[in-house]
């Protein structure tokens, strides 16, 4: 863009051009990617899920807009009224876990942290800090910190494959169709997934966010639609011819302040 400026120099009058430069947002560095990466692998495949609905119809912008609420909530860029941030902005770091959950430096922290195993049907196990109290119903909470999880549950069924991998690539599975779990776990928004190896076997993680079917008008993300506010991550295996599942679920709150233990939990499952 060009302007007109004019100068006045004894009688004469000068009229020269001006340009004007046309300042451009920058776009926001991303100083995580496996947090931007993950926000737009969410984002891609929530699109491509709504897309695919039924009759092959068009997804419509209330799909999107739930599917970018999810992402966004899991990736840490929802407002801080949602408080369900990643765990790398909201919680400091913890030396017992790396950014996945594993534990680390266990040798050096042995003395200062315990685990206590506990047992499940069929062999299968995982592991909570020592001081965690048994709060019923599968719930887990911290002496000080308070509630810790809502739920760790466990699902079995019988299965002909000997390896979870046999029942498909992971980012193709219909969690209703082929895991032995609550079917509102497959309508909700799925934003991550991994494969795991622990003593020889096989794992299937997801991460997932559950939205309430009502709220606040506050807490819309558009009418009649609330933003996620429950993460549940799942870990699925095959042992002794059954499939595993364990859920383990947390509020916002409590992934807030502990997403890396819950994480650790889930990594801790195993079968014997």
């Amino acid at each position: 863009i060009v302007m007109a400026a004019t100068v006045h120099t004894g009688m004469a009058v000068v009229v020269r051009p001006t340009p004007i430069r046309i300042l451009q947002a920058k776009p926001v560095p991303c100083h995580r990617r496996r947090r931007c990466h993950a926000a737009r692998s969410a984002l891609a495949a929530g699109a491509a899920g709504a897309a695919r609905g039924e009759g092959g119809a068009e997804c419509s912008r209330r799909a999107l807009a739930v599917h970018g609420a999810a992402a966004a909530l899991w990736a840490g860029l929802q407002p801080v009224s949602l408080a369900m941030a990643d765990e790398e902005d909201d919680e400091e770091d913890d030396p017992r876990y790396d950014s996945q959950g594993v534990l680390v430096g266990i040798d050096k922290l042995k003395n200062e942290v315990e685990f206590k195993t506990i047992q499940l049907e069929g062999g299968a196990s995982y592991k909570v800090p020592s001081l965690w109290k048994d709060a019923q119903n599968g719930a887990w909470a911290d002496p000080v910190g308070g509630p810790q999880v809502q739920q760790v549950k466990l699902y079995a069924a019988p299965t002909a494959v000997g390896d979870v991998t046999k029942l498909g690539k992971i980012e193709r599975l219909n969690l209703a169709k082929s895991l032995p779990v609550p079917k509102e776990l497959a309508t909700g928004d799925l934003v991550g997934l991994g494969k795991d190896q622990r003593d020889g076997v096989t794992f299937y993680e997801w991460d997932i966010a559950l939205s309430p079917k009502t709220c606040p008008q506050e807490k819309q993300l558009i009418q009649g639609l609330c933003f996620p506010d429950t993460v549940v991550l799942l870990s699925a295996c095959v042992a002794n011819g059954q499939l595993y599942v364990l859920e383990v679920r947390s509020d916002e709150t409590q992934w807030k302040l502990g997403s890396k233990a819950i994480k650790a939990l889930r990594k801790s499952f195993v079968v014997a």
